[in-house]
């Protein structure tokens, strides 16, 4: 039985279900900002120590939370009412408490763990790991000091990169608007410097590229994208906004890249990451990120990659004893139970 926490709008989580459907796999949906108004939850812990605890959905379909070995936790979200009153802004806390309290429960083998998955996501302690397992990184500064931007840029041997620490959307008169990273040279960006004042700021030596890749990590399996950003005018420096432009298509890697993929995932506790490559016209692999709960169905409707059927074969694999108590021996966040019964759970 498979826990998807994610939101109603989530085409992955439909992929997957569909998936599981297909193989018999049963699993239960909670869609986050209907947690109110569809779904109850219960737990309970007695004075030995002793828990149990419950989703009970609008159908009255009900997960024993107890009993329950593995979590995908997709892309929940949270209903953001009126949050200039008080008593809403205490509810939307209270909501987003709960859930983190879902997180926090043992027994439960989570894709990713949420609390693990924080920390990992983090862009510059991404860079220092790739960089101690001896694969190429940008040189890179995230600062609000003007002066900390002079010195970096006066060290640049060519053009810099300009994106954000963390989100890529800004909000302005009701609307989400892109935020491309930009590439600027080393005059310009001393012109702009001052503005990293207002905000923190990512910056990066520029990387020249043959093409880039997106490489998607399941537990052991690894699958390479070929990206060709460098086609046209639009998708050079930052493709993400015009996906449609850039053929994509299969691709192998060095051993020695997969291996890095993969340990990079482990030594993080993370079974799920979608990594970001370079490869520069030295052809050397130069790494940018890792998103670990990046997005990957169009990558499989660009070349047929089958990333969801691997995604069940991980839920499957996990879901037995053995699979269960591997995750434990790596690390995972999971304690000793009662019972290692399964649950009678609806699609």
């Amino acid at each position: 039985m498979l826990l998807i926490v994610t939101n109603k709008t989530d085409v992955h989580a439909d992929a997957v279900i569909r998936k599981c459907q297909e193989r018999s796999v049963q699993v239960f949906r909670l869609n986050t900002e209907d947690l109110l108004s569809k779904y109850r939850v219960s737990l309970l812990v007695n004075s030995l120590g002793g828990w149990t605890g419950s989703i009970t959905d609008a159908l009255n379909r009900s997960v024993p939370l107890n009993e329950l070995r593995v979590a995908w936790i997709r892309r929940p979200e949270f209903i953001a009412d009126d949050l200039s009153d008080g008593v809403q802004k205490y509810i939307a806390s209270e909501v987003k408490a709960l859930v983190s309290c879902l997180y926090a429960l043992p027994c439960i083998t989570f894709v990713n763990d949420v609390f693990h998955a924080n920390r990992a996501r983090t862009k510059f302690q991404q860079l220092a790991l790739a960089s101690q397992f001896g694969v190429r990184i940008p040189r890179t500064i995230i600062t609000n000091d003007p002066a900390e931007v002079r010195q970096f840029v006066a060290l640049a041997a060519g053009d810099l990169l300009v994106k954000s620490v963390f989100t890529g959307n800004v909000e302005r008169g009701g609307f989400e608007q892109a935020l491309p990273s930009k590439r600027l040279s080393r005059e310009r960006l001393s012109e702009l410097c001052e503005l990293v004042k207002h905000a923190p700021t990512q910056i990066q030596d520029y990387v020249e590229k043959r093409y880039e890749l997106r490489v998607t990590v399941v537990g052991n399996q690894v699958f390479a994208v070929r990206i060709d950003s460098q086609i046209h005018d639009e998708t050079r420096v930052d493709w993400r906004r015009q996906i449609s432009l850039c053929p994509h298509s299969l691709t192998e890697i060095p051993d020695s890249i997969r291996e890095f993929c993969i340990r990079f995932l482990h030594s993080q506790a993370l079974l799920y990451g979608a990594m970001d490559f370079i490869l520069d016209p030295e052809g050397n692999y130069v790494f940018l990120e890792n998103n670990p709960s990046g997005q990957y169905l169009w990558l499989e409707h660009a070349t047929g990659i089958r990333i969801t059927d691997a995604l069940v074969d991980l839920f499957v694999s996990l879901m037995t004893p053995k699979g269960h108590q591997d995750r434990r021996s790596e690390g995972a966040q999971v304690a000793p139970c009662d019972s290692d019964a399964g649950a009678d759970i609806f699609t």
